[in-house]
C-alpha cells in the first residue's frame, strides 16, 4: 500500500473520530462542567477516550491535537498531558494526562517521580487569557481537582478557569489567616468550611501540591478531598537595609559631621494559595 493512501486512511479515520466528537459535544460539556447530573456512569471513561481515542491518535498522525488545544508527549505518554477547551466557556480548560490514572486518589501521584501536573495546568492559563482576550492578573486564576464524589469522570483532570470574585475577596479578606502550613481559615465561603496553606513562588515547577505534607486529620482521606491552588498578586517584603551617609554642617557647629539615611529595599515574592474543601463539592 502506497504511503499517500495509508495517509488518507489516517485522514479519514481521524475524521471519523472528530466527528464522533463533534456528534458529542454535549457530553464533553458537561463532562468538563461537572454536571454529575448530565453523565452517566457509564460514561465516566468519556475524557479519557477523548485525549486517548481522538487527540493522541490526530497528534501522532498529522501534527494537529484537535480537539485538543496541545498535546504534549515530549517526556513520553507516562509523563504527558493534553490540554482540553471547555465548549461551555472561553476561558475554562482542563488539563488531562495521557497516561490512565483515576484522580487524586491515585497513589502514583505521590511517586518520587511522579509528573507534575499542576505546573502543566499553570502553564496551560494562558489559554485562559486568549479566551478572555486580554491578560490577566495571578489571582484571577484557580486550578483545582475534585474529590471522587463530586467529579463526573475517572480521568486525573485539572480545571484552570477564571476564579470567581466572591473566592478572590474571600482570600484577601483572609490572607493574615493563611500561613505557610496547613491551618483551617475562620469563617466559612459559601457555607462550607476550608483549610488553607501559601506557598512563596511563582510558580510550581518545584512545588507538587499532591506531595505536600501537614494536611489536617480528618474523616476524609487525602484522596477524598478536593484541592485547589490559585494565584495571587506578588505582595512586597524588606530585603535589605542600605545605608547612605552624607557629611552635614550643623547650623550650631563649624565642624562637619555624619548623618544618615536609611532606604529598605524591597523584593517581590509571588505566592500561591492552597484550599482543600472536606465537604462533597468541587470549588471551581
Amino acid at each position: 500500500m502506497c504511503e499517500c493512501h495509508k495517509s488518507a486512511l489516517r485522514i479519514r479515520f481521524l475524521l471519523h473520530k472528530i466527528t464522533m466528537f463533534a456528534a458529542s459535544t454535549g457530553l464533553i460539556a458537561a463532562v468538563v462542567a461537572g454536571q454529575l447530573h448530565s453523565v452517566s456512569a457509564a460514561n465516566r471513561t468519556a475524557l479519557w477516550a477523548v485525549v486517548h481515542d481522538i487527540c493522541l491518535p490526530a497528534y501522532r498522525s498529522i501534527g494537529v491535537a484537535f480537539p485538543c488545544l496541545e498535546v504534549n508527549i515530549g517526556d513520553g505518554l507516562d509523563r504527558g498531558f493534553a490540554v482540553l477547551q471547555a465548549p461551555s466557556s472561553a476561558t475554562h480548560v482542563i488539563v488531562v494526562p495521557t497516561a490512565r490514572i483515576s484522580g487524586i486518589e491515585s497513589p502514583s501521584l505521590q511517586g518520587e517521580n511522579a509528573p507534575n501536573y499542576w505546573q502543566a495546568a499553570w502553564d496551560a492559563r494562558r489559554f485562559v487569557e486568549e479566551g478572555a482576550r486580554r491578560n490577566l492578573p495571578r489571582d484571577k486564576i484557580g486550578m483545582a481537582i475534585n474529590a471522587p464524589e463530586s467529579r463526573s469522570q475517572d480521568q486525573l483532570h485539572i480545571h484552570v478557569s477564571c476564579i470567581a470574585p466572591v473566592i478572590t475577596d474571600f482570600l484577601r479578606d483572609h490572607q493574615a489567616e493563611i500561613r505557610g502550613a496547613w491551618s483551617p481559615l475562620r469563617l466559612k465561603l459559601s457555607g462550607h468550611r476550608f483549610v488553607a496553606m501559601k506557598i512563596e513562588t511563582d510558580s510550581l515547577a518545584k512545588v507538587d501540591p499532591f506531595k505536600l505534607r501537614g494536611l489536617p486529620s480528618t474523616k476524609a482521606s487525602t484522596g477524598q478531598q478536593t484541592l485547589a491552588a490559585i494565584g495571587a498578586t506578588p505582595r512586597w517584603i524588606p530585603s535589605s537595609c542600605v545605608v547612605f551617609r552624607r557629611p552635614r554642617l550643623p547650623p550650631d557647629s563649624k565642624h562637619w559631621r555624619q548623618s544618615e539615611r536609611r532606604f529598605v529595599t524591597v523584593n517581590p515574592v509571588s505566592i500561591f494559595y492552597l484550599m482543600t474543601l472536606l465537604p462533597r463539592q468541587g470549588i471551581l
